[in-house]
């Protein structure tokens, strides 16, 4: 019960950090609801926490976790000195749960928020005992992400013998460690290596990333009642446990999926709402959570290049504005990304990798001459996947059928961001497929579910946007913005 409370004190310290920076982030954004405020907060704490031990790794050669309990004083004193003596028309009104401040006026659809509500209240205590009950089991989770937060509980860094040295080899040592960190960090502070107690922090990021999709459907301009029921439909999905027996399911698992699709998921949302609404908080949520999602995982550098796509789309082909200054802001958008995850790149850079005959080079000019042959076998593995009804794949059904009634849209330019930005990223992964050096039967059944969970929360907003007819360029923040009043979020 102790270690319980110092992972919930932590987790609280965490996010009290990373207020502190997100008060400076939302600098003139107005009213911000808990459901974004709160998730960005702790977002924001464990990316300054790896910033700051990354950093001091790279100059020192240790990282202990003392240093980022005092950048993160100093980041909430900085955000707080800064809302109490800046400008006042710049202040952050840091607003309540709009669930249950704002619920639907309606009878019928009051009833609809508040039964979804509790089972998504159950599926959250579901998930935090299921962290408690058990250890790691998956091989990712253990061999990648827990093994790294080990070695930096035992060498106080990532530049150690066990990282630099060739001839020490482990699985992906150059894999990002901003989750890892997070780990070792509560490996050091409850007294050592406890799986169970760790896997609250997977759980958290569970919790943040609904609170966040409830957040921004109200944002875009959904009702209530579907708003809560689009945050139900993604913490309901069982794909995350669906393949435990093979990986341990994505969600407690120790994988770092699920934090790497809350990222792209803030990234995303953030620059969609800047291209209809031009505020620059929601620039710098774009821009930073590609960083973060950079520091998270591989797959983060195909995020923030699905977000360049998104961006040059309505750069080029959006209505209005003026097209050099968007060309700038949306590549503006990238090196931000970068900028964020500089200090990993920097000790990323005194890591050998190793490949074994296995998973070789990456692109092998053998398996690039036959990509194409491999084409069938691709299609038809994701289409089993998609109609396995046990894994509640009906979203990417829903999504294709999606396409002939929003190709007017298209051709409106009045969806270009999210559509294409969501076809690139599966066009990469098709590719990655195509390419990948691995048995490709084995590829396939081990990661399909894994990669389909980096999009579905944005499948789902897609999905809830098109249902409720609404465009996420014309909704009534867009017009109150565009009128001169203020949209809160």
């Amino acid at each position: 019960m102790t270690g319980v409370v110092i992972v919930f004190l932590y987790l609280i310290a965490v996010s009290a950090a990373g207020m502190g920076v997100a008060l400076i982030v939302f600098r003139g954004a107005g009213r911000v609801a808990a459901e974004v405020w709160l998730p960005v907060s702790f977002a924001l704490g464990l990316g300054l926490q790896a910033m700051v031990l990354l950093s001091a790794m790279v100059a020192f050669g240790a990282g202990p976790v003392w240093l980022a309990g005092v950048a993160g004083l100093v980041a909430l004193g900085a955000g707080i000195a800064l809302q109490i003596k800046g400008d006042p028309a710049r202040r952050v009104d840091l607003g309540g749960f709009q669930m249950f401040a704002n619920p639907p006026a309606d009878g019928n659809q009051r009833a609809l928020h508040f039964a979804a509500f509790a089972l998504i209240a159950f599926f959250v205590v579901v998930v935090y005992l299921n962290a408690l009950s058990y250890p790691f089991t998956s091989y990712d989770g253990r061999a990648i992400w827990s093994y790294k937060a080990k070695v930096m509980l035992h060498e106080q860094s990532i530049l150690g013998e066990a990282f630099t040295d060739p001839y020490r080899i482990h699985y992906h040592r150059d894999y990002p460690v901003l989750v890892p960190i997070a780990m070792y960090a509560i490996y050091d502070l409850t007294g050592g290596v406890n799986e169970r107690l760790v896997r609250m922090l997977f759980s958290t990021f569970f919790l943040m990333q609904v609170l966040f999709l409830y957040g921004m459907l109200r944002r875009i301009g959904t009702g209530g009642a579907l708003a809560m029921v689009g945050a139900l439909f993604y913490c309901a999905t069982p794909f995350r446990d669906d393949w435990s027996e093979r990986d341990g399911g994505a969600l407690n698992s120790g994988a770092v999926d699920i934090p790497l699709s809350f990222f792209a998921m803030v990234s995303v949302l953030g620059f969609l709402l800047f291209w209809r609404e031009r505020q620059r908080w929601q620039y710098l949520l774009g821009g930073v959570f590609g960083g973060l999602a950079l520091m998270t995982k591989s797959e983060g550098v195909v995020i923030v290049a699905v977000a360049l796509a998104g961006n040059m789309a309505v750069a080029l082909f959006g209505r209005g504005g003026a097209i050099k200054r968007d060309v700038a802001l949306a590549i503006g958008g990238v090196l931000l990304s970068f900028a964020v995850a500089l200090p990993w790149q920097i000790a990323k850079s005194g890591i050998p990798n190793f490949y074994d005959e296995d998973y070789g080079a990456q692109f092998r000019p053998d398996i690039l001459l036959g990509a194409w042959q491999r084409l069938g076998v691709i299609l038809y593995t994701i289409g089993k996947e998609i109609v396995f009804i046990e894994k509640w794949n009906w979203y990417w059904v829903a999504l294709i059928a999606m396409v002939p009634a929003a190709i007017p849209a298209w051709l409106g330019r009045r969806e270009f961001f999210l559509d294409s930005l969501l076809l690139a990223w599966l066009s990469i992964y098709l590719f990655v497929y195509m390419v990948s050096p691995l048995n490709l039967v084995f590829h396939l059944n081990t990661s399909t579910s894994r990669l389909a969970s980096h999009l579905l929360p944005l499948v789902l907003v897609r999905l809830i946007l098109f249902w409720a007819a609404r465009n996420p360029f014309d909704t009534p923040a867009r017009l109150a913005v565009l009128r001169g009043g203020a949209a809160p979020c």
